[in-house]
């Protein structure tokens, strides 16, 4: 259920809007995707039910997390399926898995996950399972909140590239990020907010890293706003070159029982490399989280 605004409103399609509810949203062509990898395992009973003859089950089609009992093609076209005979038949199981088995090669996923069960799948496999549903529905504004991270970087450049793609075609994009490279790469306008208040709004194309972290820290010293922005860009880098060699590693294993020897210390040196850019993206986020906290401490004494 959607927490009632405190103040303001919101204004859709020419129209003030008001939403109780994610389903509200959905019939205006509103869609969410949330950081989240929770499973439902149980239903909501108070909303519309359907039947499902096919497989006996009742579902409740207005849930926006996964159904446990589902498996990842159900998932992804919950409240969507496609229909044998008529609008109002039996579900084309057969269409159903196609058109998921497409939409996750789509992510570099193999077809033989569509019949996988949710509840067995990583974080990052439900993350996409989530986008994926999103995407496949016809939309005019995609609320993405803060799900890159979670994604693996080529991953990450594949949502990048769906972006551009779906703006091009006249979508509009909500991103809620703190990733600079991301914001400037494929943004039209930033905004910051602090402590739920706007702090500021800016086209893109006119402002630059520092100015958005000077923003985000309420600070303009360099000693401040310099190791901030270092950390950010440092762990992108870090991150595109452990992705690198991750695929590296993963081609060497496939070849290694038709190759010699030379191949396993390969394999080996790719092993601790990868351990250590994993050490080093993980101090790099806590640096960051740590010089965010620092910043926004010394802000709040400040405005006392």
């Amino acid at each position: 259920r959607a927490i009632p605004p405190s103040s303001g409103q919101i204004t859709f399609d020419g129209s003030k809007r008001r939403f109780n509810n994610r389903i509200e949203a959905q019939k205006l062509g509103i869609e969410t995707v949330s950081e989240t990898s929770s499973l439902i395992n149980h239903f909501d009973f108070s909303n519309q039910i359907f039947f499902d003859s096919g497989s006996g089950i009742e579902v409740n089609r207005r849930t926006s997390g996964l159904v446990e009992q589902f498996n990842v093609a159900q998932n992804i076209l919950l409240g969507h399926e496609p229909k044998k005979f008529s609008l109002f038949g039996v579900i084309d199981w057969e269409q159903m898995t196609h058109v998921a088995q497409e939409l996750l090669a789509e992510f570099d996923l193999p077809p033989s996950l569509a019949y996988e069960p949710v509840s067995n799948l990583a974080d990052e496999q439900r993350q996409i399972i989530l986008l994926l549903r999103a995407l496949q529905r016809p939309c005019q504004l995609l609320l993405l909140d803060d799900i890159i991270p979670i994604l693996s970087f080529k991953r990450q450049e594949i949502l990048l590239s769906k972006i551009k793609k779906l703006a091009s075609q006249g979508v509009s994009i909500i991103i809620s990020s703190d990733d600079l490279k991301h914001l400037f790469t494929i943004t039209d306008r930033i905004i910051v907010l602090y402590e739920g208040k706007l702090v500021a709004d800016r086209q893109t194309a006119e402002s630059t890293p520092r100015e958005i972290v000077e923003l985000m820290v309420g600070s303009t010293k360099q000693e401040q706003v310099s190791p901030l922005i270092w950390a950010l860009e440092s762990y992108h880098t870090a991150q595109q070159q452990t992705e690198e060699l991750r695929r590296a590693q993963a081609s060497l294993q496939q070849s290694l029982h038709a190759q010699d020897s030379l191949n396993r210390q390969l394999v080996e040196r790719l092993s601790n490399q990868l351990l250590a850019l994993d050490k080093l993206n993980a101090a790099l986020q806590a640096t960051q989280r740590r010089l965010i906290t620092e910043r926004e401490d010394e802000r709040k004494a400040l405005a006392r």
